[in-house]
């Protein structure tokens, strides 16, 4: 969208208005840290689920207007769910602060969710699912971030900007396309910010190296086709401490080059809402995926309610979800109001940039970005010729100076600040949320894990 003054200040008076809605996904632990093996003990709750297996539970707030809202639901929703787990009749049980799963003693330890009646069809899927990627990959967790302009907000927008677009519908189909392009070319920079996953079991990957976990052989992914090739990286030590604990190369395994992606990288056309929607449909069609939600993608648009491409093309976008934030161990919830003030940020810095065709070589060098973003080193190259490190703290600077030139009141330019501050004292050697995970749990991340489990159940039931 064109970065005029124009156009910013049609939205001024609104422009931190939003819809925000939270996704965070855990493993249920037994008293001993093992993954517990009773039912899904939340059946008539809309807002407690589950995700791939019967105890990964999955916290869905409602739509809130800001973040400490949003934030503060997800938060009764653990409370309500760990009064619930501390009388589990089996004995208590709690939730797994970490992205990576506890110690692993079988494949039966994560079975698949159980769906009856009208649902079954969630059981089956999710047998595919764990048939074609295997069971260790659906033994990750993390936060998906959605977001959605205020009405008011997006009218100002169409009032000013809608030349050359016939009705309004089209024309927000036209800034959240644009805004899912420019999100997947950040997302580079989301992983990097929130990425807490750097020290894991050695069960996760049996023994073997973190390429174990896809069951895939070193140089399998390699040059494959319609895949970006992987960057020369260093390799972490790898080997299992006396407590089993590994410290990963990677500060995110799971958005990682050996996370749970697709075996391919899948090209979209972001031109309008009809192509964007075929060029999904394609690799259903040709049985590179079975339904389109198999498309693992770091940033999607969505339709209002259940996500269907036919919904989406029949009544347009609601709302963007951003999904590689990892559950951070240094919350009770999983999740930090900063760095979902900061995804508000970046998405209100990305709908101002300029439109542009997002090429397949741009699409593929930002998976690419993306996934060498989520090393533990940050010193390795990006395809902007700069370091992870160096990359982020120019963005992190210029998204600062985008909002120091744009008028605003006191109150939202100190709001700024401070969110931007927050992010960019994660650049000092240390700051990240990895390099903190790494300093606390490198020595034994099960027995810490466990204990940081019971302790934020105390805080949250205190």
């Amino acid at each position: 969208m064109d970065n005029s003054r124009e156009n910013w200040k049609a939205v001024s008076r609104h422009l931190f208005d939003g819809n925000f809605g939270l996704e965070r996904e855990t493993m249920r632990i037994d008293e001993k840290g093992a993954l517990a093996q009773s039912a899904h003990p939340f059946a008539s709750s809309g807002h407690i689920s589950r995700d791939f297996s019967e105890n990964q539970t999955e916290f869905i707030t409602g739509i809130r207007q800001t973040p400490e809202a949003v934030c503060e639901e997800l938060e009764q929703l653990h409370r309500r769910a760990l009064r619930k787990l501390s009388a589990h009749p089996g004995g208590p049980e709690y939730l797994w602060p970490f992205s990576n799963p506890p110690q692993i003693f079988s494949d039966s330890d994560n079975p698949v969710a159980q769906f009856n009646g009208d649902s079954r069809w969630k059981t089956e899927y999710r047998k595919y699912l764990k048939e074609k990627y295997g069971s260790r990959l659906m033994l990750y967790s993390g936060v998906h971030v959605n977001f959605s302009f205020s009405e008011e907000f997006l009218q100002a927008l169409y009032e000013q900007c809608c030349i050359g677009i016939e009705d309004r519908t089209s024309f927000v189909n036209h800034v959240y396309l644009d805004l899912n392009a420019w999100g997947t070319r950040y997302a580079w920079l989301v992983v990097y910010l929130t990425a807490a996953s750097p020290v894991y079991h050695s069960s996760l990957t049996g023994g073997r190296d973190e390429r174990g976990i896809t069951g895939t052989e070193a140089g399998d992914v390699d040059g494959a086709p319609g895949t970006a090739a992987r960057p020369e990286k260093p390799d972490a030590d790898g080997t299992p401490g006396a407590s089993g604990t590994v410290v990963s190369r990677y500060a995110s395994p799971r958005c990682g080059w050996d996370g749970y992606w697709n075996t391919f990288d899948p090209i979209l056309d972001y031109s309008d809402l009809g192509s964007y929607v075929e060029s999904i449909l394609k690799y259903v069609e040709s049985g590179a995926l079975l339904y389109p939600a198999e498309l693992y993608y770091p940033v999607r648009i969505k339709p209002m309610g259940r996500y269907s491409l036919d919904t989406l093309l029949h009544y347009g976008v609601n709302h963007i979800e951003f999904r590689t934030v990892d559950a951070n161990p240094f919350e009770p919830t999983g999740v930090c109001v900063e760095d979902v003030r900061f995804l508000h940020l970046l998405i209100l810095y990305l709908l101002f940039r300029p439109d542009r065709k997002f090429t397949e070589e741009e699409q593929k060098q930002a998976l690419a970005d993306m996934k060498t973003a989520a090393l533990m080193d940050d010193g390795t190259i990006l395809s902007n010729g700069l370091s992870v490190h160096d990359s982020a703290a120019r963005a992190l600077a210029e998204i600062q100076r985008f909002f120091l030139e744009r008028e605003m009141g006191e109150a939202d330019r100190t709001r700024v600040m401070k969110t931007l501050e927050y992010q960019k004292a994660k650049l000092v050697r240390g700051g990240r949320y990895a390099d903190r995970v790494a300093a606390d749990f490198a020595e034994d991340y099960q027995d810490r894990g466990l204990a940081l489990a019971k302790k934020y159940a105390a805080e949250l039931l205190g």
